[in-house]
């Protein structure tokens, strides 16, 4: 018994660094602390004089740290962060480079000379990745791949600088791509959400980016929004395009077979419309939708699911949750034996003595 009691203060010193190792592993690596700021030309490379601030936020995908600013600039301009050298042009982004930023060491802007435009930046903490935006577009085959079209530029979201967002209306057969800043064939690189695949929108797998409607795309009118920090594209149609599609179904009578297999294909794109559009839905008065939203309303009936009939399903985060807490409760039942162990083996060490 005494041995295995000394040899308890072992095997718990051991499971508490394999405890820790494990923890640190999912730790985000650090190249650079904040705070960030940009300095160069157009303030006289002092440092203090209009140096323009970075932001601090943390993003969706991973809980990496990026910084954000939205600023006017113009000629050669570095970021630097407050224990690291300067960054220059070796960091920016793809899209940041298709925008028109260039440079051998100091990153040079598009517009040399003052006043300059308005320009939207990102530095990942993580790698300090630098992403300078100055528009975002649409283009496409229905406009012939151009971005001066204004009806196809994103719009800035004003309290999340990151998330980009315009409505437009899709035709069957056309194929669209995002592109930052000017037209030099330089675009973003960025997935799909899981949503916008409901609606029959693929990527064509090519070196592009394109992204193409796919089998099962029905035309009509949507809202497409672009998160540039986490490259995600979210496409999600307008109510009125929801009530067509539901109203195009033939029949309706609660009483069919069909109705299961209507309710089931329906739902995910009903209850994954944005709020706004959800809210037009569930309370427009206008006959199209109104008609719509009944028959939607008679296929959760017949399913027994009228109480949930907007709800999607949502049980990853549950998981993610209830995996989290059982991980600190067995790194807290490790520590908790090594103790004991430790206290047993000084307390018989010093009833032997």
């Amino acid at each position: 018994m005494k041995k295995i009691l000394r040899f308890l203060p072992v095997v718990a010193l051991l499971a508490g660094v394999f405890g820790v190792a494990t923890t640190k592993s999912d730790s985000i690596r650090v190249d650079a602390a904040g705070p960030y700021k940009i300095v160069g030309e157009f303030n006289g490379w002092s440092g203090e004089t209009n140096t323009k601030d970075l932001t601090t936020f943390t993003t969706n995908i991973g809980g990496e740290k990026v910084y954000y600013g939205k600023h006017t600039i113009y000629g050669e301009w570095k970021v630097h962060g407050s224990d690291v050298n300067w960054l220059g042009v070796d960091k920016l982004n793809e899209q940041a480079k298709g925008a028109g930023f260039s440079g051998t060491d100091n990153i040079i802007s598009p517009d040399t000379t003052a006043p300059g435009s308005e320009y939207t930046f990102f530095l990942y903490e993580t790698g300090n990745r630098i992403n300078v935006i100055k528009d975002v577009y649409l283009a496409g085959s229905a406009n012939d791949w151009t971005t001066g079209d204004a009806t196809r530029k994103f719009t800035q979201d004003p309290t999340k600088p990151w998330m980009y967002s315009f409505d437009t209306s899709l035709a069957a057969d056309e194929a669209f791509k995002v592109n930052f800043g000017g037209w030099d064939g330089a675009l973003g690189h960025y997935n799909m959400t899981s949503v916008s695949a409901n609606y029959g929108f693929v990527s064509s797998g090519d070196p592009h980016h394109n992204i193409v409607a796919g089998t099962g795309f029905y035309a009509g009118n949507y809202t497409i929004t672009l998160d540039i920090v986490n490259y995600l594209v979210d496409i999600s149609p307008k109510a009125s395009t929801m009530a067509a599609e539901i109203n195009s179904y033939p029949g309706g009578d609660i009483s069919t077979p069909e109705c299961a297999t209507k309710y089931a294909a329906i739902k995910p794109k009903v209850t994954n419309l944005s709020d706004s559009e959800k809210t037009i839905f569930e309370t427009s008065s206008d006959v199209d939708i109104a008609n719509a939203r009944a028959r939607y309303t008679q296929w959760a009936t017949a399913n027994n699911d009228l109480a949930g009939m907007y709800t999607p399903p949502s049980v990853s985060g549950r998981i993610y949750s209830v995996n989290q807490q059982n991980n600190r409760a067995l790194i807290t039942l490790i520590g908790l034996l090594g103790f004991t162990a430790i206290a047993g083996f000084y307390f018989l060490k010093t009833k032997k003595q």
